[in-house]
């Protein structure tokens, strides 16, 4: 078996028989919040002649005790695999004064945490065209406002926004108003969709100055559709201090 690609959360391998044929293996990790739904996926040509006997073989039966196998031996190994770079090294937390500010978008839902990208993809061009038609000029990159995290149902309270002038209103859309605070601030550069280890670092930066905090926003400052490389995709991250 021999690695061939990996794109976001997919492994792509190439699986030879020995001669008898050869298959595209693929590893999936889907995440799930607290835990990854790990599942594999073969594909495989076959010929005309051998289709028939195809349907009536247990390909479960055959295949599936060494697929166990091979999923309790990547859970031991990542389980088990030291963190050889401490996210504390990576980002660098700073402590900012936030100015009043007023974000217009969607009403509060609660996504999973799987389902945050389509959820902001949903809800931005969307917004933005509805902006544009009512003359109102954002005065950010689009943002998510995230009002709680829960951990154990793997959800987020949260709504899809952009950041107007005072007072603005639109016709199906919430306010949401912040007075003038301090905020932590972390810039992470990436996939939009991977930025915990930033925030583990918010968190034990606060838990060691017995900060608390009322609200996140992400600010995805960088249009993919702009930048393909995805290690310069910027987000802005500020948690909103009490």
């Amino acid at each position: 078996m021999k690695v061939i690609a990996i794109n976001g959360d997919t492994v792509k391998e190439a699986l030879d028989f020995a001669g008898r044929g050869s298959a595209i293996v693929n590893l999936i990790a889907e995440d799930k919040g607290a835990t990854t739904l790990a599942k594999w996926q073969m594909i495989m040509e076959i010929g005309f002649l051998h289709r028939a006997p195809m349907l009536f073989m247990n390909m479960d039966k055959m295949m599936g005790p060494d697929f166990e196998k091979g999923l309790a031996n990547l859970k031991t190994a990542l389980e088990s695999a030291p963190n050889e770079t401490p996210a504390t090294a990576t980002y660098e937390v700073k402590e900012l004064e936030w100015p009043e500010t007023t974000y217009l978008g969607s009403k509060t839902e609660a996504v999973e945490f799987a389902n945050i990208p389509t959820f902001l993809g949903s809800h931005f061009s969307p917004e933005l065209t509805d902006l544009t038609k009512n003359n109102v000029k954002p005065e950010s990159a689009p943002s998510g406002i995230y009002f709680s995290y829960d951990e154990t149902k793997g959800k987020a309270e949260m709504a899809a926004v952009f950041k107007v002038t005072k007072g603005t209103k639109m016709k199906g859309y919430e306010s949401y108003h912040y007075p003038a605070s301090n905020v932590l601030h972390v810039a992470y550069y990436g996939d939009y969709s991977k930025t915990k280890a930033a925030h583990d670092v918010i968190g034990q930066y606060m838990k060691d100055k017995k900060l608390e905090y009322s609200v996140v926003i992400e600010e995805y400052v960088t249009d993919p559709g702009v930048e393909k490389d995805m290690s310069k995709w910027l987000t802005n991250i500020y948690y909103v201090l009490k």
